[in-house]
């Protein structure tokens, strides 16, 4: 079902990452994503 997916929508997302690189972006991204969220978003 996934592979389904994917293969209808791969033009939609044409340089996806691996998982593992997934994960180290996520974590580089992660604590700058909250302090956006929490300044601008939330006003705090």
């Amino acid at each position: 079902m996934y592979t389904q997916k994917y293969k209808y929508m791969r033009h939609l997302f044409p340089t996806v990452v691996p998982y593992n690189r997934f994960v180290e972006l996520e974590r580089a991204v992660a604590l700058p994503l909250i302090l956006f969220i929490k300044k601008v978003l939330l006003g705090k």
